[in-house]
């Protein structure tokens, strides 16, 4: 009887355990309130400025690298041109909070799924998913530095944000959940500078950028 019942609690414990994200695992939740952009700064910070990154796509057992260019063109309006190191542009894409202008795409990132997953993965790094006022769950996370972790759940955005408590900088971002989650991270290089991953987990497509200025 004894042994059943430690069977039960250990199986208890472990299903728990396997329901919360581990982004919030070693976090404590503290309170609900409403968030905007300057709770939520951009991974990728390219407003009034050039970015420049080398860009790396992994996508079903297909590699292409280059360099990508981001620039704000209008508030709230990105171009991003990403071509080889050769010159030949492989797309160039226009992206608004609520608009996607494709100029360019070559093959085989010419499909409409794939031209949906960079609008989003863009306008989740560029911040333009974020509007004032969106309500979040607020966790302080004091065995990882301190960092917070901001849970949202709105149509634009259903998934986590972790912020560096220290530098206000975007560490990490989830969105979705099993084979649709996508997950994003931030760090420094061996330099300082800005590294960026990105997975997709249900899919065999990963995306490198590393800032070059």
């Amino acid at each position: 009887m004894m042994k059943s019942l430690l069977s039960v609690s250990l199986l208890f414990l472990l299903a728990c355990c396997s329901c919360t994200p581990s982004i919030v695992r070693k976090c404590a939740k503290v309170e609900t309130q409403a968030v905007g952009k300057e709770h939520l700064p951009p991974m990728m910070d390219a407003s009034g400025r050039l970015c420049k990154f080398n860009m790396t796509i992994d996508f079903m057992r297909k590699h292409f690298s280059g360099l990508l260019l981001v620039k704000e063109t209008e508030t709230g309006t990105y171009r991003t041109l990403f071509s080889t190191h050769f010159g030949m542009s492989l797309f160039d894409l226009e992206i608004g909070a609520d608009s996607l202008i494709v100029h360019h795409c070559s093959e085989p990132l010419n499909k409409k799924k794939i031209l949906s997953l960079f609008d989003r993965d863009f306008s989740i790094l560029l911040g333009l998913n974020i509007q004032a006022g969106q309500e979040a769950t607020v966790y302080k996370c004091p065995e990882q530095g301190d960092d917070v972790v901001y849970k949202l759940s709105v149509p634009q955005f259903k998934g986590y944000y972790r912020k560096s408590n220290d530098t206000g900088r975007m560490l990490e971002i989830r969105s979705g959940s099993g084979l649709r989650k996508t997950t994003f991270h931030s760090f420094p290089d061996s330099l300082g500078k800005q590294t960026i991953r990105i997975r997709h987990s249900g899919l065999k497509l990963s995306i490198g950028l590393d800032m070059l200025q």
